[in-house]
């Protein structure tokens, strides 16, 4: 799969599955995906849509273009920025147009 032919309903089939967010020293972050939600715009190429990562650590990754890696959707690169601080860790968001 690339980038560019994903679709929201592509990622909402792996609400609740675990990607890994490879770091700079080629750790990974394990991150579940907690939302992909369809925007209310129009898009050119395909219906934007928006995605939300939870990670179970305290440590903030700045916003910053990630090589994220999924079991059945392959490896990818994204842009996440973080969103918030929630109980369970941070969330992160990543918007597609």
């Amino acid at each position: 799969m690339t980038l560019a032919t994903l679709t929201c309903n592509d990622f909402a089939a792996h609400l609740g599955g675990v990607f890994r967010i490879e770091g700079d020293d080629q750790t990974f972050l394990p991150v579940t995906l907690v939302e992909a939600s369809p925007l209310k715009y129009p898009g050119e190429q395909r219906e934007p849509f928006t995605l939300v990562f939870r990670s179970a650590s305290e440590q903030v990754l700045p916003q910053h273009l990630y090589a994220i890696d999924h079991d059945v959707i392959g490896r990818l690169e994204i842009f996440l920025v973080p969103l918030r601080r929630v109980e369970a860790g941070v969330e992160y968001a990543a918007t597609f147009n």
